[in-house]
């Protein structure tokens, strides 16, 4: 991966290949998030401002696309005092029986591991501050439920 751009918060936006795929990337407070599209693989980034928006280009067939990150981590466990995790899988993991998972409208990619005795609600789709559902979280993995249960919406798996 080749660090290209960075804002005045610290967002560092660029690009990378894997497999041949260029991918465009942004980390964000230790939060690595590869912007790619089902529909175009090739992405690669343009620019950030101090805003976080990001300007890029996906390839197969050329399109160029604005996108906002979010300040936030992608995903939280929603209570009270809120707490914000990177991925869907490490709020699992310290969410409580009962707990509702929320995440962002992006791209997660690994597998997703419901594995403990515990029940859990996945909520997606969220816009960047949580306060409306706007599309689908993404998983590009599998979701395997060993133990415990999940009610999960707006997430889809690819």
């Amino acid at each position: 991966m080749v660090p290209e751009f960075i804002n005045n918060s610290g967002v560092i936006a660029g690009y990378g290949t894997e497999e041949g795929v260029i991918k465009g990337f942004v980390y964000n407070k230790g939060n690595f998030i590869i912007l790619e599209s089902p529909n175009q693989p090739n992405t690669s980034l343009i620019g950030i401002n101090n805003d976080n928006k990001v300007v890029g280009i996906a390839y197969n067939p050329g399109r160029g696309f604005v996108s906002t990150i979010c300040s936030e981590f992608p995903v939280r466990v929603y209570s009270l005092t809120s707490t914000y995790y990177s991925s869907i899988q490490d709020a699992y993991d310290i969410a409580d029986d009962g707990d509702i998972i929320e995440s962002h409208n992006i791209i997660f990619t690994g597998n997703l591991n419901f594995d403990l005795n515990k029940s859990v609600t996945l909520s997606g789709g969220h816009d960047c501050d949580y306060s409306v559902i706007d599309g689908t979280s993404i998983i590009n993995g599998d979701i395997v439920v060993d133990n415990g249960s999940a009610d999960v919406s707006n997430v889809s798996v690819k």
